[in-house]
């Protein structure tokens, strides 16, 4: 029962994270755009 509610806790984290990630990435991927093409849109 132990390892099964700890397994579960680190799903839902992970699945946190991940979404944390993803924000960041975009956020990332973003500002490396503006640097690369400053003229671009």
């Amino acid at each position: 029962m132990i390892d099964n509610i700890s397994a579960k806790r680190v799903t839902f984290r992970e699945k946190i994270w991940h979404a944390i990630l993803r924000e960041r990435g975009r956020e990332v991927s973003r500002t490396l755009e503006k640097r690369m093409h400053p003229w671009g849109p």
